[in-house]
């Protein structure tokens, strides 16, 4: 899997946590976190905090247009 700094993470961007997959909704780069919610099983949402350089491992990112 590709690692994308997540500073750059758009809405639907796709990536692992915890066995599930998630979705960004959306990301605030001034505060350094984003949204997202569980793709399969139970609904969940959930902010991820991030520091200035972070990567991580995504499963897929949507294309630029």
């Amino acid at each position: 899997m590709p690692l994308q700094q997540c500073l750059s993470m758009r809405p639907g961007t796709i990536f692992g946590y915890q066995g599930q997959a998630w979705k960004v909704s959306s990301n605030d780069t001034l505060s350094n976190s984003f949204s997202a919610y569980t793709i399969d099983g139970p609904r969940q949402s959930k902010k991820f905090r991030y520091t200035p350089g972070q990567e991580i491992q995504v499963r897929w990112v949507p294309f630029n247009r």
